[in-house]
């Protein structure tokens, strides 16, 4: 078992839209690819960051699933409409951890 820790740096002036698109249309889309979401933050400061993790089988699954999330059809027209007037995250950072044994 793996876990993926994503983390966005949104556009200035872009979280209500970023936030909005996870919500309405990024978390159905990954619960129908079968992405298994543990938690899901934004920065209390209100600095436009928001972090994620989720757990894969291996780092193959990840790999996989995640170039067929980008091509899947209803993704790539949700992610067009929202950056209609420019992207919504800078930057995207991820890590992939596995959990030290007897740790939890």
């Amino acid at each position: 078992m793996i876990y993926e820790l994503r983390h966005y740096i949104v556009v200035p002036g872009k979280g209500e839209a970023i936030l909005n698109r996870f919500q309405n249309h990024t978390f159905k889309i990954f619960d129908r690819r079968g992405f298994k979401i543990h938690d899901f933050w934004v920065e209390a400061n209100g600095s436009g960051h928001l972090w994620y993790v989720l757990e894969w089988q291996s780092a193959e699954q990840m790999e996989s699933e995640w170039i067929k999330f980008r091509s899947d059809e209803e993704w790539q027209s949700v992610k067009a409409e929202s950056e209609k007037d420019g992207p919504l995250v800078e930057k995207i950072n991820v890590i992939v951890l596995q959990r030290l044994a007897g740790s939890a």
